[in-house]
């Protein structure tokens, strides 16, 4: 049996509630937490439940406490940010359902229609240029809110990015988010491989450039179906260190667009000095595709459509 079908079954035996909310369905599994589709009993909305994983404390070693705050640092991160391109939070705390003993955090989130980016692209291939556009330019200007709030994502990836049924993506799971400016810390890896930026790789560095790359990086996933790199483990630093640029996405898929594929490796280069210097030279090559002209900054020259980050 699978985990998803493992915790349907709980959701339909015992476990039906939790708090205010009737639990339907699970949504989505990760180290730490899980996500569910739930409906408040008096109001009748459907939202996206998350709340502590059990397995999280065998996986990872955390204790109770320590799960705990994880949960409310991202409650606090979330409540710090509003933002079209950012899930909405809608509340948090504490709750007991079915057979706990103890209550335990839960976080209140958007439910968003189409699931997250990875699944959608396993179950229909990769997306198209124009619907791409729209998730690119959207989550620039969701990391740009996040980034003007004070935080980093740093573990920016498909299954963190959810998408609506008019292509409008929320970036969700700010689970790994720190606060901007913090030293790097050498041999602490943080992100999912395929995604993490080399520095951080070899040096520990989190910083709005590596934020980026993981930008870059999904959207090459969302172009291609893959990732932009695909190394084992205990390979990672070698490949860091070697500064390994990623192929061009039309060498994957002859239909991308050639000028979507240069901004995609533009957030892609490996030196972090070539990249886009802030999200918001990117979400200005965005803006300027989507009027139909050339991304300066990818092409290197400044476009002639500019963007208004105030």
């Amino acid at each position: 049996m699978s985990t998803a079908e493992h915790i349907n079954e709980r959701i339909e035996g015992v476990r039906r509630s939790l708090g205010m909310y009737r639990l339907l369905c699970i949504l989505s599994e990760g180290a730490t937490g899980v996500v569910l589709e739930a409906e408040h009993y008096t109001i009748g909305r459907k939202v996206a439940l998350k709340t502590i994983n059990p397995k999280g404390f065998e996986r990872t070693g955390m204790g109770v406490r320590e799960l705990t705050e994880q949960f409310l640092h991202e409650a606090r991160v979330l409540g710090a940010i509003d933002h079209p391109n950012v899930v909405t939070i809608f509340d948090a705390g504490f709750a007991r359902g079915g057979d706990m003993v103890v209550e335990v955090p839960y976080l209140c989130l958007r439910l968003v229609a189409n699931g997250d980016l990875s699944n959608w692209v396993s179950r229909h291939g990769p997306v198209e240029n124009d619907a791409a556009l729209v998730l690119l330019a959207g989550c620039a200007h969701g990391l740009h809110a996040v980034h003007r709030a004070g935080f980093l994502h740093r573990d920016l990836k498909p299954g963190n990015v959810l998408i609506e049924t008019d292509w409008t993506p929320r970036i969700t799971d700010f689970s790994a988010a720190t606060p901007k400016g913090l030293p790097p810390r050498p041999g602490l890896f943080v992100g999912s491989s395929g995604y993490v930026a080399p520095e951080h790789i070899r040096h520990g560095m989190s910083n709005e450039a590596t934020d980026i790359y993981a930008l870059g990086a999904t959207m090459y996933y969302a172009l291609t179906g893959r990732p932009p790199y695909q190394v084992a483990t205990e390979d990672l630093l070698v490949w860091a260190e070697n500064e390994t640029i990623a192929p061009d996405p039309r060498q994957e898929r002859k239909t991308v667009d050639k000028k979507l594929a240069a901004v995609v490796m533009k957030a892609l280069q490996p030196q972090a000095k070539k990249r886009y210097a802030t999200v918001a030279d990117l979400i200005e090559d965005c803006t300027a595709l989507l009027a139909g002209g050339t991304p300066g900054h990818a092409s290197g020259r400044r476009s002639s459509v500019f963007w208004d980050s105030r």
